[in-house]
């Protein structure tokens, strides 16, 4: 596949999986919530796993957009949303590149070639039924899931039909976020270990290259065949995050009814116009891997970004489909609690 590439950073191949796993909530770790999603790009020429993205929702254009935000957000951004320790793997960091190789999926829709007009993807979109096409990134999905089939508990081999066919959830243990920091873990291994030392020519080896997809990506860029297209953070905000809207009301700013805040929110009296003309509305960005924060574009320019409050009823560390799950329980209690108070007060 990487003879028809010139050098990393131009090709990508992007693909998503169900996770062989099951997986427990962060609100209450008895509640299984089921096998997640897991969206992987794959730099072609280096072989490097250059970003990756766990959901719960099926796969769509809007969970393949965040899995590129991961891409090429930056390295440190994304260990801060997910809770991780920032390790440099690949340097440079990864950006946008020139082409990203993918299958007829989600990725032929209207919102694909909206956001590819945006920010200056161009898509190669595989036939039909040829998986082969872009089999590295299969494989690496292959290889995860035999790594962790060994050892992680709920973990299942699909591959079996007649485990897949008669999962256990009752073995499962970890969280969303224990996930994504183990497949966090197995990546940087691959891309700091897995070997490549067929790749190395004969200037690698005089330049001594570490054999490795890490090495291939930082020789490549050094020597100059490597393609980078930088965009701004704003854009890549806009671009690649879920839309969404925040409200302002005069006990404070609030985002799928979570309290945030923000030093632009106090310079510009939201909470007080919200006191004296009624609630306001403003579209908003956010990550759904993490509550801890969302991004509002100011009409006058620039991005700001607001914070979760210390005193919300969710911590930063949850997703936000697993704080839409446990809301949605909670509602489902609130007849019973009505039930409940009324016959107290008649009695």
């Amino acid at each position: 596949a990487y003879d028809s590439v010139a050098g990393p950073g131009h090709a990508y191949a992007i693909d998503a999986t169900i996770g062989d796993i099951h997986l427990r909530s962060s609100a209450n770790p008895a509640w299984p919530i089921g096998r997640p999603i897991v969206y992987l790009v794959v730099d072609i020429w280096s072989t490097a796993i250059v970003g990756f993205y766990v959901c719960l929702s099926g796969p769509s254009w809007e969970m393949a957009k965040l899995a590129l935000f991961s891409t090429c957000c930056g390295p440190r951004l994304m260990a801060d949303l997910w809770g991780l320790e920032y390790v440099e793997v690949l340097n440079p960091s990864p950006t946008l590149p020139f082409q990203v190789w993918t299958d007829r999926g989600e990725y032929v829709s209207a919102g694909a070639r909206e956001t590819c007009l945006y920010l200056g993807i161009n898509f190669a979109v595989d036939p039909p039924y040829r998986p082969d096409m872009k089999g590295l990134v299969e494989v690496l999905h292959r290889i995860a899931k035999d790594k962790q089939y060994s050892f992680l508990p709920g973990a299942i081999n699909a591959r079996r039909e007649e485990i897949e066919n008669k999962p256990s959830a009752k073995e499962s243990a970890l969280t969303l976020r224990e996930y994504v920091q183990y497949l966090h873990g197995i990546f940087c291994q691959y891309n700091l270990f897995a070997d490549r030392s067929y790749r190395l020519t004969i200037e690698m080896m005089g330049a001594g290259v570490e054999p490795n997809p890490a090495g291939l990506w930082r020789f490549g860029h050094e020597s100059g065949i490597g393609y980078r297209k930088s965009l701004s953070q704003d854009k890549l905000i806009t671009g690649l995050l879920k839309r969404g809207s925040a409200v302002a009301r005069r006990d404070g700013i609030f985002h799928e009814s979570l309290q945030y805040e923000s030093e632009i929110a106090n310079v510009q009296e939201w909470t007080a116009k919200a006191r004296n003309f009624g609630v306001m509305e403003h579209t908003v960005f956010s990550f759904p891997g993490s509550t801890s924060r969302f991004w509002w574009p100011d009409p006058l320019g620039g991005m700001h970004e607001f914070s979760l409050r210390t005193s919300a009823r969710a911590s930063g560390n949850v997703s936000m489909e697993e704080w839409r799950d446990a809301v949605m329980f909670d509602k489902m209690q609130k007849d019973d609690r009505e039930y409940r108070r009324l016959q107290a007060a008649l009695q």
